[in-house]
């Protein structure tokens, strides 16, 4: 019984260590006019921010871990509009929400298609 605790306690915390391996800031490896396409920031309470090149609003949302992909969701991604004009909220064509396979070097967004491997998040340093 005491083994059975200790693995789920080791097992819940490993899933829990992997979500903290993505709280920081990124930058993305694409560029609009000088400015990188996407700056997102993940924080340690599961909230992360976007920061679009193209968007004077910065967008804000909720974020989860589940094994080697990292889920953004917010209600900006469900916005509708016909309007043409109307700029865009989100990166990926998934419905309501972006995804993006975690790797070593930062992170590559997920689409319908799979794996872009066009434009990495770059986590970015920490200096104190």
């Amino acid at each position: 019984m005491k083994l059975l605790a200790i693995f789920l306690i080791l097992l819940s915390s490993g899933c829990a260590l992997r979500a903290n391996k993505v709280i920081g800031n990124y930058k993305s490896s694409c560029y609009i006019n000088l400015y990188p396409n996407v700056i997102l920031t993940i924080d340690s309470f599961h909230t992360f921010s976007y920061k679009l090149a193209y968007l004077d609003d910065k967008i804000e949302g909720t974020w989860v871990v589940r094994k080697d992909t990292l889920f953004l969701f917010s209600e900006w991604f469900n916005k509708k509009t016909t309007d043409r004009w109307e700029p865009i909220y989100k990166i990926s064509d998934l419905d309501g929400m972006d995804a993006y396979l975690i790797k070593k070097n930062g992170l590559y967004m997920l689409s319908r298609k799979g794996v872009n491997k066009d434009c990495l998040l770059n986590r970015q340093s920490t200096s104190k």
